[in-house]
């Protein structure tokens, strides 16, 4: 008895430390990307997801039931999410805040992160959404259908662009 009270403590000795679960920045399992702007049709998220339920489960959560039918739920390796999530590009935009309480009049591209059912968010003006998704093409050569995707929302956001 005292002996399993003992192995107890000396396991949970860490957590008040530790300050529970916490996910660092690079251990995001989902990344959604969603072009926001004008459009002469529609133009769904991609979900990215090292994860088939984890994907589905944001693609379910993301959209209508209408819409659900049209969003695909790319899988790929969780080294190659990981390298994706870690563009030093990302962390400079998650550090800034994002406002939701005004109308978008221009191009924007939001980015959702996420790890599990847990995840932030944040919309970037179309010329870092631009160079942001310029930078996962060199990571997702081998995932052609994601690459055609990830083709027509920079399509969208250069041609939509102020010039």
């Amino acid at each position: 008895m005292r002996a399993t009270l003992v192995i107890a403590l000396i396991l949970l000795f860490p957590l008040p430390f530790s300050g529970g679960p916490v996910h660092s920045e690079s251990s995001y399992t989902t990344l959604v990307i969603e072009y926001i702007g004008k459009s002469d049709r529609p133009l769904f998220p991609i979900v990215i997801s090292a994860s088939t339920e984890e994907g589905e489960w944001y693609r379910q959560h993301l959209s209508n039931d209408l819409l659900q039918d049209f969003i695909d739920v790319n899988v790929v390796q969780a080294s190659t999410l990981k390298e994706i999530t870690d563009l030093p590009l990302f962390k400079g935009s998650l550090a800034r805040p994002t406002y939701t309480d005004h109308p978008v009049t221009t191009p924007t591209v939001r980015f959702l992160l996420g790890v599990g059912y847990d995840h932030t968010e944040t919309k970037v003006d179309a010329q870092t959404g631009l160079t942001i998704l310029v930078a996962i093409d060199r990571y997702i050569a081998k995932y052609p259908r994601l690459g055609s995707e990830l083709s027509e929302v920079e399509h969208r956001v250069r041609y939509q662009m102020p010039k």
